[in-house]
């Protein structure tokens, strides 16, 4: 396995969203995904999942997780 950090690269002028320039747009990349062994995927939508917030449950799954059954 390799694992790889790319810490410069290129990117078209035209694949951007904002003058920030830290937003891509995958229509003019087109990228590409391994999904495991020698099977490739397109990328055709993108989409984002919101993370859970840990501070609110975890004192909730604490308390499962060290209840004492008897």
């Amino acid at each position: 396995m390799v694992v790889l950090e790319g810490v410069w690269f290129h990117v078209r002028e035209d694949a951007f969203t904002n003058e920030d320039q830290n937003v891509l747009r995958e229509d003019v990349l087109k990228p590409i995904s391994r999904l495991g062994g020698i099977t490739y995927g397109r990328v055709l939508h993108g989409f984002e999942i919101p993370r859970p917030m840990y501070k609110k449950y975890f004192p909730l799954i604490r308390a499962r997780m060290f209840r004492v059954q008897g």
